[in-house]
């Protein structure tokens, strides 16, 4: 069981390595008010940061497995590559540029409530579970950091 190669994992990490990378793009792109050291753009650098490390060892964690694939060691126990395993995660992928684009366009609260309840159902949570949660999650990272830590948030069309 633990040679066995399933892509939906390392796919998974490849896109979270994308992502990481678009979001350390667009922390850097972040005005530094000019500042030498802070600023506005070390929050989103860190945490850009701390992303693409770990999606750099959960690529080679997983490529491991790969490896072992390519190598024969796990090519016995290798079943067809499914579409209904790689899916859901491809269409996260998708969520999560579209997320990253729209954020800009709509205003922050919308589609974090979205991603978070495609993600709640992604890892099958009950539909008012899923609701609550993603309220919970988007109204309470709303406030704290436009309230609490007092981080500009993009607003869209909204205004909030």
């Amino acid at each position: 069981m633990e040679n066995e190669f399933k892509p939906g994992p390392l796919l998974f990490s490849l896109c979270a390595l994308a992502v990481s990378i678009m979001l350390l793009r667009e922390a850097l792109r972040v005005d530094d008010l000019g500042m030498s050291w802070g600023g506005p753009r070390l929050f989103p650098c860190i945490i850009s940061s701390l992303l693409f490390i770990t999606s750099v060892v959960l690529v080679l964690l997983e490529g491991k497995s790969l490896l072992r694939l390519y190598r024969g060691v796990a090519f016995k126990r290798l079943e067809r590559v499914k579409l209904k395993e790689i899916a859901p995660v491809a269409f996260l992928l998708v969520i999560i540029v579209l997320y990253v684009e729209i954020i800009k366009i709509v205003g922050y609260l919308i589609p974090t409530f979205m991603i978070s309840l495609y993600v709640s159902l992604l890892f099958k949570a009950r539909l008012l579970d899923a609701v609550m949660i993603s309220l919970i999650a988007s109204l309470g990272s709303m406030f704290l950091f436009k309230i609490v830590l007092a981080v500009p948030l993009p607003e869209g069309v909204i205004g909030w």
